[in-house]
């Protein structure tokens, strides 16, 4: 499988190219690009290429000013820190959307979905911990999430999630007992699984019902959320939603 990395980072791409050849021999790195005028340079030789990691935000621009203006058939895998531009990526020959950071187990889920959608066949060298992640994944229950932390895997039940927040554009995780964990989804993905005792109280935050202590009103008639913890930041709730979500705190 030849592949292209973009990505104008040079530690991320030397963990991505990293990962990429430690999970396959047959995966060949042909090229790393920086910008998207490396990338015309490049494609302007119609090399052939089987799949494409993409950063978003390169340094003199988006790496989709590059993709609309270049036909480009190969499917593309994005790897980046921002959730917005996902429905965008999807409208070009996206199949997969990774946040960073990334992790060897997201992106050889990522390798898998690119041998599933194109049918392509594929010699079976991932390393032994994917096969255990993937009988991991059938155990837990779907009442349960994976987070990760360097190479260990933790199943985090839904119970035990008090709050799901943004910060520096990555998805974090606090459960009840104050530890903080990284999460490779989006908040969209994230309130689509959790269920009735969450509450998506705007972009950037999804509480668990019994994570609030009390909540007040300000001038504008915004709903105000106080947590049972202290937590730096103040949750709002808009007008609009106010109504919606004083009856599901009242369960």
């Amino acid at each position: 499988m030849k592949v292209v990395v973009i990505e104008d980072e040079e530690l991320t791409a030397q963990d991505l190219v990293a990962i990429l050849e430690s999970l396959s021999k047959e995966i060949e790195i042909l090229a790393v690009l920086e910008s998207v005028s490396d990338c015309k340079d490049f494609f302007s030789s119609f090399p052939k290429v089987d799949l494409i990691f993409s950063d978003i935000q390169l340094g003199d621009g988006l790496s989709f000013d590059f993709f609309s203006e270049t036909k480009i058939t190969c499917p593309i895998i994005f790897c980046t820190a921002f959730d917005e531009y996902a429905l965008k990526a999807f409208k070009t020959n996206a199949i997969d959307y990774v946040l960073k950071p990334f992790n060897k187990i997201k992106i050889a889920e990522s390798i898998d979905k690119y041998y599933a959608l194109t049918g392509a066949s594929r010699q079976s060298n991932l390393p032994d911990y994917e096969v255990l992640l993937k009988i991991l994944k059938t155990k837990t229950s779907s009442s349960s999430l994976l987070v990760y932390s360097g190479d260990k895997i933790y199943p985090v039940a839904h119970s035990d999630i008090s709050l799901l927040y943004i910060k520096n554009e990555i998805l974090h995780l606090r459960t009840f007992d104050g530890k903080i964990h990284l999460v490779n989804k989006t908040m969209d993905e994230m309130e689509s699984i959790l269920g009735e005792e969450f509450y998506r109280a705007n972009r950037q935050y999804i509480l668990h019902r019994n994570s609030i202590q009390e909540v007040g009103q300000d001038f504008a008639r915004k709903l105000l959320v106080k947590l049972k913890f202290q937590f730096e930041e103040q949750i709002q709730i808009s007008k609009a939603k106010a109504s919606d979500f004083l009856k599901w705190l009242e369960g």
